[in-house]
Formats: structure tokens, sequence, C-alpha cells
């Protein structure tokens, strides 16, 4: 569909598109209080979003694994992991509107849910001065606030993206 949204590969270069670490306010000790967090809600989410997923009724699960996002988003907005924080609220909007009713979970969430778990550990890594993620994180943003506005996504993008970018010619 024409107006469906759809991660592109980024162009192959040599030197990654930004700092591998990012620039956080605030002291050490509370960056990594809220790493240990992050690890904990990423967790929670291994644990919740296959149960959800196998039943999508359940709703204790949902609120279990929208409250995750909910964390990541206030706890990382605290410590000015705004990477995190505002990914972790891209997914918390869309399970806010499942959660009221306004949307129904699809195959394409659970997909994007799925790369999300993939993805929040890479960020926590690159919080810690590791390398960036190889996903493109705007475009999964972009694709849970499609989700949210009821706005289809292009599922075959989001799953070939969950493939390591490698250097390799593409088929146009």
């Amino acid at each position: 569909k024409a107006d469906a949204v759809v991660a592109t590969a980024p162009a192959v270069s040599a030197a990654p598109a930004r700092n591998a670490a990012i620039a956080v306010e605030g002291d050490d000790d509370i960056i990594q209080i809220f790493i240990e967090d992050a690890r904990e809600m990423i967790a929670l989410i291994n644990k919740t979003l296959p149960d959800w997923h196998a039943d999508p009724a359940n709703r204790d699960a949902l609120l279990d694994l929208r409250r995750a996002f909910h964390t990541l988003k206030g706890s990382g907005r605290m410590v000015g992991a705004s990477e995190i924080a505002e990914f972790g609220w891209s997914m918390e909007n869309m399970l806010n509107k499942v959660r009221e009713g306004k949307i129904a979970p699809s195959e394409a969430m659970f997909e994007l849910l799925s790369r999300t778990r993939d993805v929040l550990p890479e960020m926590v890594v690159q919080l810690e001065g590791g390398p960036a993620p190889d996903a493109d994180i705007a475009a999964l943003r972009a694709m849970a606030d499609a989700l949210a506005d009821n706005r289809p996504v292009d599922v075959a993008a989001l799953t070939a993206s969950s493939a390591r970018a490698e250097p390799t010619a593409t088929i146009a």
C-alpha cells in the first residue's frame, strides 16, 4: 500500500551514522542504576512478549509488557538516555492503544515487538559505550507510531531489517 511505513536499509558506508557512545546527562552512578533497571525491563519483555503473543487476550501480559516500556521511557528520560526513552515511548503508546481498545494486536505488532526485544539490549550496550545497534531505530519507532494510528506497516521490511546489515549488493 502507498501509505505503508517501510523500513529502508541505510546506504552502505564504512562509517556508522553516529558515534557509538551516547551522551547522557547525570552522574555515572545514576546511569548505572538505569542500566540495571533497563536490563530488568528487557527480562520482563522477554518473559511477557511470548505469553501475550500466545494469548493476545491475556490482559496481564499486555499490561506487564506495557509497564516495561513505560519504565524504560520514564527512567530513560530521568537520566537523559533519550534514545531509549523515546523508543520506549513509541512502544508504550502503541500498547496503550491496544489496552484502550482503540487498536487490536496484529502479527505486524508482534513482529515489531520481537524486533524491539532484540534491539533493546544493543541500545543498552551502546549506552555503556559500545557500538550502535545495526537496526534503524527511527524506522522501528515510525512503525510503532503507524500501528498506534492503525496504519499498515510493511511486515516484510520489518523482518528483513532484523538481519544484520552486511555490505552486499541489493537487487532493485
